[in-house]
C-alpha cells in the first residue's frame, strides 16, 4: 500500500486510501521485496545513504552509531516514509526497522565492498564508543 501511495497511485491518508476508477493498469511489484527496494530507490540520496548505514548496525540503532557512519543523518525522513520507527526516547533515542525485511532488502541492496567499509568503519566506532569493554583483548 505504501508503494502505490508513494507512487501516487493511491490518494488519501493512511487507512483511507482512495484507488484510481480505471485499476487494471496499475502495475504491481512481483514480490515484497521488490516493493521495498522500489521505495528505497525514491528516497533521496541521504535517506538512502542513512538507511543502508543502519542496515549494517542491525535492526535496532542509535544515533551515535549512525552518526559516525554518515554524515547527513535523514531519520526524519525514513520515520516520515515508515521504514523506521523511534522506539526508544529517553534516556537516549534509539531507532528499529518498522520489519526485519526492510533491514534485510537495504542491507542486500549494497555493493559488497561498500557494505565492508561501512562494516569496517562501524567496527572503529564500536571500539571508541566502549574502549574498556571486558571483551575487548589488549594489544
Amino acid at each position: 500500500m505504501r508503494d502505490l501511495a508513494d507512487r501516487g497511485v493511491l490518494s488519501g491518508t493512511r487507512g483511507a486510501y482512495v484507488g484510481p476508477a480505471n485499476s487494471t493498469d496499475v502495475s504491481v511489484p512481483v514480490t515484497l521485496q521488490a516493493a521495498i527496494a522500489a521505495r528505497i530507490d525514491r528516497l533521496d540520496n541521504a535517506a538512502k545513504r542513512t538507511l543502508k548505514a543502519a542496515a549494517v548496525i542491525g535492526l535496532r540503532f542509535g544515533p551515535d552509531l549512525l552518526n559516525s557512519l554518515v554524515d547527513d543523518s535523514a531519520v526524519t525522513e525514513l520515520i516520515e516514509a515508515e521504514l523506521i520507527d523511534q522506539v526508544m526516547f529517553t534516556p537516549r533515542a534509539e531507532y528499529a526497522f518498522r520489519h526485519p525485511l526492510i533491514r534485510t532488502v537495504a542491507y542486500r541492496s549494497q555493493l559488497e565492498s561498500g557494505r565492508a567499509e561501512l562494516h569496517r568503519r562501524l567496527a572503529v566506532a564500536i571500539e571508541q564508543q566502549s574502549p574498556n569493554h571486558p571483551t575487548r583483548t589488549p594489544r
